[in-house]
């Protein structure tokens, strides 16, 4: 069992169940009749730009409402051939639309950039998120709807606290072309 004490009657152990028990709430009442896995939900979350899995008011999409390819596997913490599937899955259900990118080759003419494509969500991924975004706001309301003002600004900040450390990590580990191990 792992004891590493945080504060009293709080470990790391506490920490870790609650990210399970929340991942089975999600999975299992906010997902609930949508017919999407909590995988598919995530990315369309994302791609939608209601939710964000970055950094508040960062939005990865274009004008034209498109997301690279790799800013999003970057983004959801997913390798590219991994996200590449759940793409694809979600293409077939017509959640999402891809293109390719356009560049002009040394004749002029524009062709498809063999390493780069985008993605976006389209109609029907919208009408599919909409309950799953309604589920979680009322989620939100439940889970902190009973806490303070300064309740609320303590767990944000210290959220953000680890949630920085966290991303340090995952970068330090991008930036040295290795995945994380024991020694980050």
């Amino acid at each position: 069992m792992l004891l590493l004490l945080l504060a009293p009657n709080f470990s790391l152990s506490t920490l870790l169940g609650l990210q399970r028990k929340l991942d089975h709430v999600f999975r299992n009442q906010v997902l609930a009749g949508t017919g999407l896995t909590a995988e598919q939900a995530t990315i369309l979350l994302e791609l939608e730009g209601t939710i964000s899995f970055g950094p508040p008011g960062e939005s990865l999409q274009d004008a034209d409402k498109y997301v690279g390819f790799a800013a999003l596997a970057e983004r959801l913490t997913l390798t590219k051939p991994a996200l590449s599937r759940r793409l694809a899955d979600l293409e077939v259900q017509g959640c999402v639309e891809q293109r390719s990118v356009l560049e002009t080759g040394l004749s002029g003419g524009d062709r498809p950039h063999g390493n780069a494509a985008q993605v976006r969500i389209t109609a029907r991924g919208r009408r599919k998120t909409a309950p799953v975004v309604r589920e979680l706001l009322k989620l939100a309301s439940d889970l902190f709807g009973s806490l303070t003002p300064k309740e609320r600004a303590a767990y944000c900040q210290a959220f953000e606290s680890v949630n920085r450390r966290v991303e340090e990590r995952l970068e330090r580990s991008a930036k040295s072309g290795r995945p994380l191990s024991r020694k980050d």
